[in-house]
């Protein structure tokens, strides 16, 4: 099965106009798994693996970032996969 999956990420330390700054961010994957579950944890992987978002991260091992998914549903037939991030300062 198909599903979308909305996450959001928390506490990502990124340099932002020459400077660190601490922003979480919303994302959307399509994934393909057997369960909304699973669809979760791949749905996770994808964003953790996610080459640009990984040398971008300056958080130290004691201070990671937090990535959870808010919504699995089955995605519509007519649904492509995403890549993008969308983000917002923390305060």
């Amino acid at each position: 099965m198909r599903f979308r999956v909305f996450l959001h990420g928390k506490n990502a330390l990124i340099e932002t106009n020459g400077r660190p700054e601490r922003l979480g961010f919303f994302t959307t994957r399509i994934v393909e798994a057997p369960s909304k579950k699973e669809a979760e944890i791949e749905a996770i992987r994808l964003v953790k693996s996610d080459e640009w978002l990984r040398s971008s991260l300056l958080n130290a091992g004691s201070d990671p970032f937090v990535l959870a998914a808010k919504e699995v549903e089955e995605a519509l037939p007519e649904e492509i996969a995403t890549t993008g991030f969308s983000w917002y300062p923390m305060k």
